[in-house]
């Protein structure tokens, strides 16, 4: 995978997780639904932590992807 593609998986990854991090068309509550079928998830694994952490791996990786994305410009 050449610079240029990897900053753009980044950058989009990133995109998806703050799309779920600000529950865009309900995602985390879909998300959580689909996990509360395994024992002992659904009380841990609340719609609310999973749009913080997707938050949170939504900034590093849109981060990382800019990172790159500068660097594979040669700047």
């Amino acid at each position: 995978m050449n610079a240029w593609s990897r900053a753009a998986y980044d950058l989009l990854t990133g995109a998806a997780m703050v799309a779920v991090a600000c529950d865009v068309g309900d995602s985390a509550r879909r998300l959580h639904r689909r996990v509360t079928g395994r024992p002992r998830v659904g009380a841990v694994l609340t719609p609310a932590v999973l749009r913080a952490t997707a938050g949170v791996l939504g900034a590093i990786g849109t981060t990382v992807g800019a990172v790159r994305l500068v660097s594979a410009a040669g700047g």
